[in-house]
C-alpha cells in the first residue's frame, strides 16, 4: 500500500484478507473511512459493490477510484476479473429493473408518476360527487408523501400493505399528514395514498425515484449475475431505510461478504425515514463483527477534546494541529466575518441547529457588503410550498395571518400527539417564514410572489467555493467541512427543547458532535444569539 495504516485501519486490512462474515466499520467524523474503504477493496478478491448515499458522493467518489490505478482497472466497463462496481442504491435497483424487464421493454425515470396518478384520482373523484365540497386537489401534498414513505419502508414487501394499523403508525411516526388540510382526516387520506401506491406498484416500466429501490424487492425481481457480488459495501449505512439495507441483501452472492462502514454518533435522519439504529440492525441481522476507526484525519486536538463531551471515544492523530476552540459573543461577529486577510469565505461557515437564525443573520451579512448564502435548495423550496399553502392568499399581510393561525394550532394538535419532531419542524418553518414576510415588507414587496423570490435567491446547493460566505443548518452540513465554524447558539438551540422520547434526544446529541467536528482548524461557539429584526434598519 501506498500509505501506512493505522492500527485500526491495519486490523480492518487482516479482517479483509484473513477472516470471514460481516462487519460493521464504526468510524468517527473525519476517520479517512473513504481511504480505508478503497485500500480494503484492493484486498477483496472477487466482484465488489460500493453503495454509497447519493450521486454527489459516487461522482466525488468515482474520481478518487480514477486516482489509484488498481481500482481504475477493476472498475473498468467490460472488466471480468474482480470487477468494481459503484453507484448509488438507487442506481443499483434501477438497473436490476431495466434487467428484470428485458431489452425490448423500455425502462424509464419520471418522477411525476406518483402525482399523475393522484391528478387521475382526484379527477375520478370529482367527477363522481357532484356535492359541493372542499377542493380534493388539497389532499395532493400528503397523499405523495404518504406513497413515497410507504414505499422507502417497503410496504407489501418489509411490512403488510393490508394492515391500516401499519400504514397509520407510519404516518403519525414520520408526521406525513402535516400537509392534511383541516377538511379531511387521516382515513380519507390513507384511502387515496393506498389507491395510488397500488396503481403506481402495477407499472414496472415507469419508475420515480422511490421505486427504485422499491420495486425490485416489491416484485421479488431476482438479479442477474452482473447484479450479484461477492462483496457488498454501504456507505453512510447509519443513514439507510428498511429498502436499501434489504436491497444491499437481495444482491449478495451465496457465501457474500458486507462491509456496513458508518457512524451511530452521526445518525441524523430519523426524522426523514431513516432507521435510528440502522447499524445495530445490521449487525443484528447479519451477525457483523464491529470494528471501530477510532481516530479523526480531520478535526484538530483541540476540536477533538471538545467533541469528547458527546461522543467519548473519538481520538486525534498523532499528527493533528493544535486548532483552536473559543467562544464569541453575538455582538462580535460580524467583525470577524468582514473580507479581511484571515477570513476566507470558502473555508468559513455558519452553523444553526435553525434556520430562523440563519435567515436574520444572512439578511444583515448582505447588507453589510458580504456575499452569503444558506446552504439547501430544499429548504427554499419547503418555504415556498408552505407559503403557497393557501390558495386564496396572494400577499404576505394575509399570510402572516395564516402562519400564525397555522403555528399555533399545528404545534399544540402535535405536542398532544406527542408529536415533538413535528412541533419542532413546524415552529422552525413558520418562524422562518414569519422572518422572510419581515424582509419582503422592509423591500416595498407585498405579493407572495415577490417574497418566494427572496427565498429562491437565499438558498443554494454546493454554496462551498463559489466565494459566499456558507450558513447551513447542522443537518446539512453533515458530509460538508471548513478550516473555520462557527456555531451560533449551541447552548440556546441544542438539544431542541421539543426532543422528549429517547431516539430523539440521542440524535439531538448526535447533532451536536456532527456540527462540532465539521471544523478543520477553529471552532467558535457564539453565544448569546440575537434574533436579528429587519427594517432595513439600524441594527
Amino acid at each position: 500500500m501506498a500509505f501506512k495504516p493505522s492500527p485500526a485501519q491495519q486490523k480492518f486490512y487482516e479482517w479483509v484478507k484473513n477472516d470471514h462474515g460481516h462487519c460493521i466499520l464504526n468510524a468517527v467524523a473525519g476517520a479517512g473511512k473513504t481511504t480505508t474503504i478503497m485500500n480494503g477493496i484492493t484486498l477483496m478478491p472477487g466482484s465488489v459493490f460500493m453503495g454509497v448515499y447519493n450521486k454527489k458522493m459516487a461522482d466525488e467518489l468515482k474520481e478518487k477510484i480514477n486516482e489509484n490505478e488498481d481500482l481504475k482497472k477493476r472498475a473498468a466497463f467490460g472488466n471480468r476479473q474482480d470487477p468494481l462496481t459503484t453507484s448509488t442504491f438507487h442506481s443499483l435497483g434501477f438497473g436490476i429493473v431495466k434487467s428484470f424487464n428485458g431489452r425490448d421493454n423500455e425502462t424509464k425515470i419520471d418522477d411525476k408518476k406518483v402525482e399523475r396518478i393522484v391528478d387521475d384520482l382526484i379527477a375520478e373523484r370529482e367527477g363522481a360527487d357532484q356535492q359541493e365540497r372542499p377542493d380534493l386537489r388539497e389532499l395532493k401534498s400528503a397523499v405523495l408523501s404518504v406513497v413515497s414513505m410507504a414505499k422507502n419502508r417497503g410496504m407489501g414487501r418489509l411490512c403488510n400493505a393490508d394492515d391500516s394499523e401499519v400504514w397509520l403508525d407510519m404516518i403519525e411516526h414520520f408526521d406525513l399528514d402535516s400537509a392534511l388540510p383541516d377538511e379531511y382526516n387521516q382515513a380519507t387520506l390513507l384511502k387515496f395514498a393506498k389507491v395510488a401506491l397500488g396503481r403506481s406498484n402495477k407499472d414496472t416500466h415507469t419508475l420515480d425515484f422511490d421505486d427504485m429501490v422499491y420495486l425490485p424487492l416489491l416484485h421479488n425481481m431476482r438479479p442477474k449475475p452482473w447484479h450479484q457480488f461477492d462483496w457488498v459495501l454501504v456507505d453512510e449505512a447509519q443513514d439507510t431505510n428498511p429498502t436499501r439495507r434489504a436491497l444491499a441483501s437481495m444482491v449478495m452472492k451465496r457465501g457474500a461478504r458486507l462491509v456496513a462502514v458508518g457512524d451511530p454518533h452521526q445518525a441524523i435522519f430519523g426524522f426523514t425515514g431513516a432507521d435510528n439504529d440502522s447499524l445495530q440492525q445490521i449487525a443484528d441481522a447479519f451477525g457483523a463483527k464491529e470494528l471501530p476507526l477510532t481516530v479523526s484525519y480531520r478535526c484538530p486536538f483541540r476540536v477533538v477534546e471538545h467533541a469528547r463531551q458527546w461522543v467519548s471515544h473519538i481520538e486525534s492523530h498523532e499528527n493533528a494541529p493544535e486548532g483552536s476552540v473559543s467562544q464569541m459573543p453575538y455582538d462580535e461577529l460580524l467583525a470577524h466575518l468582514k473580507p479581511n486577510d484571515c477570513m476566507d469565505p470558502n473555508e468559513t461557515a455558519i452553523l444553526c441547529r435553525y434556520n430562523k437564525p440563519l435567515v436574520g443573520l444572512c439578511f444583515k451579512l448582505i447588507r453589510e457588503g458580504i456575499p452569503a448564502k444558506i446552504e439547501g435548495r430544499s429548504i427554499g423550496e419547503n418555504l415556498i410550498k408552505m407559503a403557497k399553502r393557501w390558495k386564496s392568499i396572494k400577499t404576505v399581510n394575509g399570510l402572516e395571518t395564516k402562519i400564525r393561525d397555522y403555528q399555533e394550532r399545528e404545534v399544540a394538535k402535535a405536542l398532544k400527539k406527542e408529536q415533538e419532531a413535528k412541533a419542532d419542524r413546524i415552529t422552525d418553518e413558520t418562524e422562518t417564514l414569519l422572518t422572510l414576510i419581515e424582509r419582503a415588507r422592509a423591500e416595498g414587496k407585498s405579493t407572495i410572489a415577490e417574497m418566494c423570490e427572496i427565498i429562491e435567491d437565499m438558498f443554494a446547493d454546493n454554496v462551498a467555493g463559489k466565494g459566499l460566505l456558507t450558513l447551513c443548518s447542522a443537518h446539512k452540513s453533515k458530509g460538508l467541512e471548513w478550516n473555520d465554524v462557527y456555531l451560533l447558539g449551541r447552548e440556546d438551540f441544542m438539544p431542541s427543547k421539543f426532543a422528549r422520547q429517547q431516539w430523539q434526544l440521542d440524535q439531538e446529541t448526535n447533532l451536536i458532535y456532527v456540527a462540532v467536528t465539521r471544523a478543520k482548524a477553529n471552532l467558535i461557539e457564539v453565544t448569546n444569539v440575537k434574533e436579528e429584526k429587519d427594517p432595513t434598519n439600524k441594527l
